[in-house]
């Protein structure tokens, strides 16, 4: 069984929000550092905690981050891997209804339980055009959405290859195979 690989590159607005985000939590870092070390009324359990805090915090907020990032999508038998740092998250592709290239489909969207915009905006999204769904996106311009409506949630995925075209109709391709498949079997 063959796979196929879709980078997920990223949009000019995630480079930027990333790249703010991440200096402003390394300025707490740095700032931190500074006044720990500078003021020398601090008790040493009350500098331990700062550092603690101060450095500590910041710098796990961006390894968490960079763990969930959304570095690719691969495309096998009945799931999709979702490439992060380190690690894949499987998904099962199994009773997908649609894939549709649909751009920006995250327009207004408020993130019930998420990133948005460190490294990915990934975890749980809801709007108006898509109700409740689940994001793995790093290009809002290039997203599709997956539509799995057999399931007991009717989730819906969002996710956004380098080619939104390429990864749709693989995924249609799969589908028409699976149909004709479950249509031959007895």
């Amino acid at each position: 069984m063959s796979a196929t690989t879709f980078r997920a590159p990223w949009s000019r607005a995630l480079l930027i929000s990333t790249s703010v985000q991440g200096l402003l939590l390394l300025a707490v870092c740095a700032a931190t550092l500074v006044l720990a070390v500078l003021d020398s009324e601090l008790r040493p359990w009350e500098r331990l905690l700062a550092l603690l805090i101060g450095v500590g915090l910041p710098l796990t907020i961006l390894g968490i981050a960079a763990r969930f990032a959304v570095r690719g999508y691969t495309v096998s038998g009945d799931s999709i891997l979702v490439h992060r740092l380190g690690w894949s998250l499987p998904v099962d592709a199994g009773g997908l209804e649609a894939a549709t290239i649909s751009p920006f489909v995250m327009r207004r969207s408020v993130r019930e339980l998420g990133n948005g915009g460190l490294f990915a905006y990934t975890g749980r999204f809801r709007n108006a055009k898509l109700g409740s769904y689940r994001a793995f996106v790093t290009d809002h311009s290039r997203t599709v959405v997956l539509r799995f409506p057999g399931r007991a949630d009717g989730e819906v995925l969002v996710m956004s290859p380098d080619d939104p075209q390429a990864f749709v109709a693989l995924l249609a391709d799969k589908r028409a195979g699976a149909a004709s498949r479950a249509g031959a079997a007895p």
